[in-house]
């Protein structure tokens, strides 16, 4: 070990400057250190363990949404049923409830105004019309409404006006002869025939 006595002048000068460096630049780091700001991260203080919440927040996303889901809604339910029924007034007619007065108001979709003298009546077994010309005869009705009149008469004019009535005259004789089929469409008498002939006369 050596001591400050044994060393001369020079070599103690030299020693005490070192040491004096030293302790110089010490206590300079010192109040750097001392005067330099903490690192902060963003809204966290210096020195905080900063603890990954990325993994945590993921897994609260994916219960949130799946607690969250809605079930979709099932078909029996969104359906909206949109059936109606509708009730038909038409029925089969008997030779009772054909009795009566009708007015002619279509012939194969030709009209036929109110004021026009062109009928049908039933009465009891016999059958009448008015068209250019007057027709009469018996008829028959079966169970399913087709009525039959083969043998009608007749009167023979012929009449310019209006337009389709010799057309309904003959096609009435024909269907009748044929066997018209007919139908109640609820005061309305509805007579068809096998050639796609349709006739439609209003109760008087």
């Amino acid at each position: 070990m050596i001591y400050l006595s044994d060393m001369n002048n020079s070599m103690k000068k030299k020693i005490i400057a070192l040491a004096v460096l030293v302790i110089v630049g010490l206590g300079v780091f010192l109040i750097i250190k001392a005067a330099r700001p903490n690192p902060t991260i963003e809204g966290q203080p210096a020195g905080d363990v900063v603890t990954d919440t990325s993994s945590e927040t993921g897994a609260t996303a994916g219960q949130t949404s799946g607690s969250t889901k809605k079930k979709p809604a099932s078909s029996s339910s969104s359906t909206t049923n949109t059936n109606t029924t509708t009730t038909s007034n038409t029925t089969t007619p008997t030779s009772q409830t054909l009795s009566g007065s009708y007015r002619l108001s279509g012939f194969s979709g030709v009209g036929f105004s109110a004021s026009d003298p062109y009928t049908l009546k039933f009465e009891g077994k016999k059958i009448s019309a008015k068209f250019c010309n007057s027709i009469s005869g018996s008829y028959s009705i079966s169970a399913t409404g087709k009525i039959t009149a083969s043998q009608l008469a007749t009167t023979l004019m012929f009449c310019e006006t209006p337009q389709y009535l010799m057309d309904a005259e003959a096609a009435f004789s024909k269907i009748l002869s044929e066997g018209a089929v007919a139908t109640m469409d609820g005061t309305d008498l509805v007579l068809e025939g096998i050639g796609g002939e349709r006739f439609i006369f209003d109760r008087q």
